[in-house]
Order: C-alpha cells, then structure tokens, then sequence
C-alpha cells in the first residue's frame, strides 16, 4: 500500500472530513427548516436557498467522500475518481448560478418590491431552478464524456481537470474559470448597490 511521505496529510484530512461533515449538515439542516415551514417555502427566494443548500451538500459529500478514501492511502479508483469529480462538477455548476439569482432576487426585492411577485413568482422560480439542473447535468454529462475529466488529487488536495487540449476540455475550463469570478464579483456589486440604496432611503 502507498503512503504519504508527510505525516500531516492525516491530520489535515481528518479536519477536511470533520469540518466537511459540518457544512453538509448544516446544508441539511437549512433544507429541512425551509421546506417544513409553509411560509418560507412559499418565498422564491427561500426556494433558491434551499436549491443552493442541496447542491453545496452534494458538493460537500462529494469531497468528504473523495478524502475518506484517500486518508490512508493516495490510491483511488480511477472510475471511482472520475464519477466523485463530475459529482463534484455538477452540483458546483448548479450552485452557483442560485448565488447570482438570489442575489438579483434581493435587489428587485430591495430596490422594486411591487415588481417581487412579478419577476420571480412560482412558476418562473421553478423554470429558473430546472435551468440551473440541466446546466449542472451538462458540466457533469462533460466529465463523464471522455473529453475532460474531473479528478481528486489526494496530494493538492482538490479536484482539478486533467489536461487534455480539445474543444471541449479548454470550454470546460475557461468556464470553470471565469464563471466563479464572474458570478461573485457580479454578486458583490449588487450587495453593494443594495446596501447604499438602503442608506440612501433610511
């Protein structure tokens, strides 16, 4: 059997999976008081919270898992390994477009309350949530396709994408890497517009 050459992996990997256990229930437990609360589950933009929450626990098991195999030994199942990381790639896919969504559910929310029911009532709320499920199913459908994987690596410890150089593999990439900024810098410039129109209006 391989073993690590440097003691703290197990240590750290200890920590990972404590403190991963940790979010995943917390996600759990956020799911659980939205939907068995009628008034909350009525709301979109709890709606899109526990979407959010489902798909950060399914990425939080992902990578719990992927470091419960590896704590003793770095070897993984490359199959094992490929579907741990399009698991991982899908529900991050599906996370972060419900961060930007409720982000711009705030502000209307914030900045144009008569227009809340309008733009973001049930049905819509819904459709916007489907969207975000198949965009997710399309970056996982891509680690899986032979293209471009998504692997844990044990001595980093992440997953990354493995380098192969077509079309499919630089998109999948270039997305991973400009989606992320793009949905957080977005993100924070609409919480901030929020809170300077709030102490504009108080």
């Amino acid at each position: 059997m391989v073993d690590y050459e440097n003691p703290f992996h197990y240590n750290f990997f200890a920590f990972y999976i404590f403190f991963g256990c940790i979010l995943l229930v917390l996600n759990l437990q956020t799911m659980l008081v939205i939907r068995r609360s009628k008034c909350l589950w009525a709301l979109s933009a709890y709606r899109l919270i526990f979407f959010s929450s489902a798909a950060d626990a399914v990425n939080c098991g992902a990578q719990v898992a992927a470091v419960a195999i590896t704590i003793r030994t770095p070897v993984i199942h490359p199959t094992l390994n490929s579907f741990l990381g399009a698991l991982f790639q899908t529900s991050y896919a599906m996370e972060y477009p419900t961060i930007l969504i409720l982000a711009s559910n705030r502000f209307i929310a914030v900045v144009f309350p008569k227009k809340m029911d309008h733009v973001f009532d049930k049905k819509k709320t819904m459709i916007i949530l489907i969207l975000c499920c198949l965009f997710g199913a399309f970056n996982g459908a891509l680690c899986l396709s032979g293209e471009i994987r998504s692997i844990w690596d044990p001595y980093i410890p992440k997953f990354y994408f493995t380098n192969e150089s077509s079309f499919t593999a630089n998109f999948l990439r270039a997305m991973d890497l400009y989606y992320g900024e793009f949905v957080y810098i977005t993100s924070f410039i609409i919480y901030l517009i929020i809170i300077v129109f709030l102490l504009c209006n108080v």
